[in-house]
């Protein structure tokens, strides 16, 4: 109900837009409710009210089965958020293991880099030795019965390089087997 300096309105709020059924609430209300409330205690009471909480009332009806999928879903967001810790001390742990991994390395490399020169050297040896005798066997394989003798007194002396240059190669292998092996 409102108050007017002019006029004064009732407005009634109704299920339907019947005009009897707002006279007839009205009727009610008229009929109930004799006592002029001033606006001054309307405004206390409405004050009060606004300060209350509200109630809270679902929108629409919640599923039966909304409460089971909500705790699978939370669930899975735990077992999610677990592997992913786990996941990420793995990883972290991992991390410090590779660190540890390249300081062994560098310190390996660091140990064994006299040797690996030394191996470097044998190994070039054995390929020119090995090259050698590949050309003194061909010169062998080319030669006339004269060249014959001389190209096997060469692929001789080619197969002893040869020997030589890979038992120098094994030595070296051997002095450098400790080193690698740490």
């Amino acid at each position: 109900m409102t108050r007017g300096r002019d006029d004064n309105r009732v407005y009634v709020v109704t299920d339907t837009h019947d005009p009897a059924e707002a006279r007839d609430a009205l009727e009610g209300i008229v009929a109930s409710d004799r006592a002029d409330i001033p606006a001054v205690v309307q405004r206390r009471q409405l004050a009060q009210q606004d300060r209350q909480p509200p109630h809270l009332q679902p929108r629409c009806q919640v599923p039966d089965w909304f409460h089971d999928l909500r705790s699978d879903a939370a669930v899975d967001y735990r077992e999610a958020r677990e592997a992913l810790d786990d996941s990420m001390t793995t990883s972290a742990r991992l991390a410090e293991t590779f660190v540890f991994a390249l300081r062994r390395i560098a310190d390996a490399n660091t140990m064994c880099a006299p040797f690996d020169t030394e191996l470097n050297d044998a190994h070039e040896t054995v390929q020119q030795a090995e090259a050698a005798q590949r050309a003194a066997q061909q010169g062998l394989d080319h030669s006339g019965i004269r060249g014959r003798r001389q190209a096997r007194t060469d692929r001789a002396a080619a197969d002893d390089a040869v020997a030589g240059t890979r038992d120098l190669l094994a030595g070296a292998r051997e002095k450098s087997r400790e080193p690698y092996a740490q």
